[in-house]
This record gives structure tokens, C-alpha cells and sequence, in this order.
């Protein structure tokens, strides 16, 4: 049975199967008609919550076999996706977070799915992108650092075209924010489809974080916004995921 059938069949896919879809997705040799057809019918299937995990592992393990870590950091990101036309909010926000003296290490691409990604504006304002190995250094001295997806993933550029082909969030979308180079202690992520709450807050607690929010805002945004209400999966300090609703009403 190839990997398109049991993509297309099978109800839960092994990590064997997972490995082998990232292995092409990520091979400079394997033609664009391949990936979209597997990329694009993965996207289609329910998405089994061990699956994302796996994919998020292979990618991490792929770069990084020995994870860093900086204790404390977290990252606030989004998967894009919401068609919304928005700002970058998340890139914003790190600036905000970091001036309160917490240690970000904001992971962003360039846009894909969206008008402008995190890398984008960071272009755009004329600020550099920090490695991964200078981050504890910088993190040191500045409380936050940016680091480029095409950087720290380079395997990454060999899926950009087929993600561009298909034109619409895909499970990369997903992958993004969970595969920072950095192991994190806590993470704000937001998320463009609401059903993928549940799926992505577990998939962060299989990842080892300390405390995380995972949410979905207002007319279909991955972001919190002021205009009604946010969907909200925590992950708390003893490992529960509760979710609720959040409103900017209930603060005044």
C-alpha cells in the first residue's frame, strides 16, 4: 500500500508513515506534483493529535537532535492562515512581552498563507534575525530575540513552493509554531481554525511545555482580538487543558 493510500485510508497513521511523508516533503530531489498531492491530501484527512506530534518531532529532530533549551522563554506565535489582512500582531506582541521582562524567542517565517509574515516586518524595520546558536546571548542582553524559520529550518524551502501551489493553510500551518528550535517552558500560539484547538493545545502538552495558551479569536482570527469572543485552550502548570471563552467586555 503506498503512502497516498493509506493517507487517504487509513484512519490513524503510524510514525514510520509519518516519517516517510516529511522525508519527501523535504527532499530537494523529489518533484513538486508528488508533495502537492500528499501534502494536500493529508490536509484533508482528520488530523489524529499523535500524527501532529510526530510530524512536529521529525522536523525537530531532523535539525535539531539535542534540542536547546533556555529555561523561562516562551514564544508567541500564529499559524497565519485566517485571511483576515491584519497586522502582525504576534510580532508586536513579543516586543510588548519582552519589555515586561520576559525571555522571548519569537520563531517567524516569511508570508505564505498570509499577507506579511513575522520575517516580513522584521525586514521591513530593518531588524536582523538572531541564530540559534547566538540566542542565549542576545536573549541574555535584549530579553528577546527573532529567529527566521528559513534560517533555522533550512530543509523548510523545499516545501515553500508546493505550500504556494496549494494556496490554502495546510498542516504546516500548524507545525509552524510548535517547532521553534528552542524547547520552551511556556507558549501563546493562536490558531487559525477553531476546531484545531483541542489538537494543537495536547500536542503542546506532548511537547513538554510548562504552561501554554492555545486560542481562536473573533470573526476567525488566530489572534486575540477586542471585537467578541476568544476561544481559549490552557494548558495549566498540573497539566490539565481547560478550555473557555474570553471576552475584552469581561475586563471592562
Amino acid at each position: 500500500m503506498t503512502l497516498l493510500t493509506r493517507i487517504k485510508t487509513e484512519t490513524i497513521l503510524l510514525e514510520s508513515d509519518i516519517k516517510e511523508l516529511i522525508d519527501i516533503l523535504i527532499s530537494p530531489s523529489i518533484g513538486t506534483d508528488i508533495k502537492y498531492e500528499l501534502l494536500s491530501s493529508y490536509s484533508e484527512r482528520e488530523i489524529q493529535q499523535q500524527e501532529l506530534t510526530y510530524i512536529v518531532r521529525s522536523l525537530i529532530n531532523t535539525m535539531y537532535p539535542h534540542q536547546p533549551c533556555y529555561e523561562g522563554a516562551m514564544c508567541v506565535c500564529g499559524t497565519g492562515g485566517d485571511k483576515s489582512n491584519s497586522f502582525n500582531i504576534s510580532t508586536t506582541v513579543a516586543f510588548v512581552v519582552a519589555s515586561a521582562g520576559v525571555k522571548v524567542i519569537k520563531h517567524g517565517n516569511k508570508s505564505i498563507t498570509s499577507n506579511s509574515g513575522s520575517t516580513d516586518l522584521l525586514n521591513q524595520m530593518n531588524i536582523q534575525t538572531t541564530t540559534v546558536d547566538d540566542t542565549p546571548n542576545q536573549l541574555n542582553e535584549k530579553d528577546l530575540v527573532f529567529i527566521g524559520a528559513t534560517e533555522s529550518y533550512p530543509i523548510m524551502k523545499y516545501m515553500q513552493p508546493v505550500r504556494k501551489m496549494i494556496g490554502k493553510p495546510t498542516i504546516l500551518n500548524l507545525v509552524g509554531p510548535l517547532i521553534n528550535p528552542y524547547h520552551l517552558t511556556y507558549q501563546m500560539v493562536g490558531v487559525f481554525d477553531p476546531t484545531k484547538l483541542k489538537l494543537v493545545a495536547k500536542t503542546i502538552k506532548d511537547l513538554g511545555r510548562k504552561r501554554a495558551i492555545v486560542l481562536h479569536g473573533a470573526n476567525g482570527m488566530d489572534e486575540a482580538t477586542l471585537s467578541g469572543d476568544n476561544l481559549i485552550y490552557e494548558l495549566t502548570e498540573d497539566g490539565e487543558i481547560k478550555n473557555y471563552t474570553l471576552n475584552a467586555t469581561d475586563y471592562g
